[in-house]
Formats: structure tokens, sequence, C-alpha cells
């Protein structure tokens, strides 16, 4: 997901681990130099029972010349955060 529709753009978001957030179980997940990519210019739909939530991401590695994206998992303790600038790709799997 991109966070391109604040103003201005340029902003940091901090996501605030509530429970023990480990890797497999819908912790915060990154896609390693996806700030550097086009931004999209739609919001996914994270929903969509059709497709998987990374349907929109890989379509923007695919345009970025990416064929294998590079997915990461923190895995970090309740009270820790994490912080992204707003175009990282980040998301969360089902839990």
């Amino acid at each position: 997901m991109y966070s391109f529709y604040h103003t201005p753009q340029e902003i940091v978001v901090c996501w605030i681990a509530l429970s023990n957030a480990i890797p497999g179980a819908s912790t915060i997940e990154y896609v390693r130099g996806s700030h550097k990519w086009v931004l999209s210019g739609t919001v996914p739909e994270f929903h969509a029972p059709s497709k998987s939530y990374h349907w929109e991401m890989e379509q923007a590695a695919k345009q970025a010349g990416i064929d294998q994206p590079e997915v990461l998992q923190l895995a970090i303790k309740p009270g820790s955060c994490a912080f992204h600038h707003g175009h990282m790709w980040h998301g969360s799997g089902k839990t």
C-alpha cells in the first residue's frame, strides 16, 4: 500500500505492535526498495477475493523491472514500533 493521498506527500508512518508481531502471523511487511518505484495511481483493494493482496505490489514491481520483489516481515515485541516513508510498500497478511 502506498500513502500517496496525503498532502504533503512526504510523510513518515509509525506502525506500533500491540502484541507479538511475528512473520507469518499478520505482522507488518515491507518490500525492499519499493520507495524508489513509480507510485501507483490507485489504492490497492486488499479484500478482493480473486486476487492476492500482493497483486498490485507485484504489478508495480514488474513496472520497476523487478521480477522477484523481496517481501520482509518484521518480528517485533509488543510496544515496539517501525517507521517507514509513506512511499514504501507496506501491508500485512491475513490474520
